[in-house]
């Protein structure tokens, strides 16, 4: 039940962090014909679950399935074509990717007790986890910082 739930969290945290590298480059869509931003992502998210789900062994796939609901998602919220929401959710994608294998590679560093077997173990995932998605949160600040608005501005259609 706790990986579940544990899961659930990541995946909206995930969604949290593309929704925020949006905001960074598009302006939020005023009308969107009474759905919320909670009603979206939550649909958003429980897409992104269940293609985690369905694509369990084949990681290539899961990632194309959550780039495709990203995509989705984020062209909810935000104005721009689909084209530059899809290459802001392969970023986001790739940045993602990016945090978590560095993640590994620095703890592997600096705990070199724990091998790639101890990640099955609940704290070791947790810990890698956690540190990933703090990572990929800084990552994100810098590029939002870096950006500002005029990035966004030239960005629009």
């Amino acid at each position: 039940m706790f990986t579940y739930i544990y899961s659930i969290f990541i995946i909206v945290w995930e969604i949290l962090c593309c929704r925020f590298l949006c905001e960074s480059f598009y302006k939020k869509r005023k009308y969107r014909s009474g759905l919320s931003d909670t009603a979206v992502l939550s649909l958003g998210s429980g897409a992104v679950y269940l293609s985690a789900y369905v694509f369990y062994d084949c990681m290539w796939l899961k990632q194309i399935a959550v780039i495709i609901v990203l995509s989705l998602t984020m062209y909810a919220l935000f104005e721009s074509s689909m084209i530059k929401i899809s290459v802001l959710a392969i970023l986001h994608q790739g940045v993602v990717l990016l945090a978590d294998y560095a993640t590994l590679l620095v703890i592997g560093k600096i705990f070199p007790e724990i091998t790639l077997g101890m990640l099955h173990h609940p704290s070791v995932s947790a810990l890698v986890t956690i540190i990933s998605k703090i990572l990929l949160l800084i990552v994100l600040l810098i590029i939002k910082r870096r950006t500002g608005r005029k990035a966004g501005e030239m960005l629009n259609d």
